[in-house]
């Protein structure tokens, strides 16, 4: 059966004006984290908070790829890395996965084309993992004393159109659906209904909000589900499993409980992973 392992988004957009509010780091990395992630405060500890490793291969089956995040959160990433660095007098700072092999000694500040987070991720120690989206927070906040308040967002509506957005968190689906003609035909359609791929949890436009899940949406009704590439993996929808949307019936999407897998709080798979999460029914 034909399936589409990693589907790049096909435009990347900032439709909202970005919102900022005004905010001072923590005294230390540790407090700041727990301050900007609540949700993943247990799973920082333990951590080497003298380092940061920052992913932007996300993990998720489609969406904007490392390249187009860092030229959509990034106008000059070597910067936003040392502000954060001197603000915390960190040992080092990896950003891992754009391709480049380079490392800039002097100012404790590496590139690489894959990091070891996955590795440290699943062993619990190491340096403190953070995705792309969360060191813009983090970056912003150190450079400008400010937070930035905005989601990033994936839509699935065919192999061929896969809209990604960068907007604020307060946002409803259905204002952004209203700033967007395609994504308002699909929403126009009473028989299509936009959907967690994950956890199978249908959306309420009016209500929810770009950050109400795993950050991707799929419109019921386009033919595709998403499957993990070995179903007889135990913990459905994450620990460890390939992704990939397929051809497929709506009989096979349903919602999943909560696995405690973090795939709200955290869009890379890691194993061993216990966290409060919200359980779906």
């Amino acid at each position: 059966m034909l399936r589409f392992d990693r589907i790049p988004a096909t435009r990347i957009a900032i439709p909202f004006e970005e919102q900022r509010v005004a905010r001072d780091c923590r005294a230390t990395l540790a407090e700041t984290l727990a301050d900007l992630f609540p949700a993943k405060r247990a799973f920082f500890e333990g951590r080497d908070m003298s380092r940061l490793e920052v992913h932007f291969e996300t993990g998720m089956p489609f969406g904007p790829g490392p390249g187009e995040l860092r030229d959509l959160l990034f106008p000059d990433l070597a910067a936003d890395a040392a502000a954060v660095r001197e603000r915390f007098g960190l040992a080092g700072i990896e950003i891992a996965g754009l391709g480049t092999e380079r490392e800039v000694r002097a100012e404790r500040i590496s590139f690489s084309p894959r990091g070891e987070w996955r590795r440290a991720a699943r062993r619990g120690r190491g340096a403190v993992p953070l995705t792309a989206p969360e060191f813009r927070r983090l970056a912003t906040l150190c450079r400008e004393k400010r937070l930035s308040e905005m989601v990033l967002l994936s839509v699935f509506m065919d192999p061929g159109k896969v809209p990604a957005f960068y907007l604020p968190a307060s946002k409803t689906l259905r204002e952004l659906f209203g700033a967007d003609a395609d994504l308002g035909a699909a929403a126009g359609d009473p028989a299509r209904k936009p959907y967690d791929p994950f956890t199978g949890k249908v959306y309420d436009p009016e209500v929810d909000g770009p950050d109400a899940g795993s950050g991707l949406i799929v419109f019921s009704g386009g033919g595709y589900v998403l499957a993990p590439r070995n179903t007889s993996l135990v913990g459905f929808p994450r620990y460890g499993a390939v992704f990939a949307m397929r051809p497929g019936t709506e009989s096979e999407r349903r919602e999943y409980p909560c696995s405690n897998c973090g795939a709200c709080v955290e869009p890379v798979s890691y194993t061993h992973l216990t966290l409060p999460t919200k359980r779906i029914v």
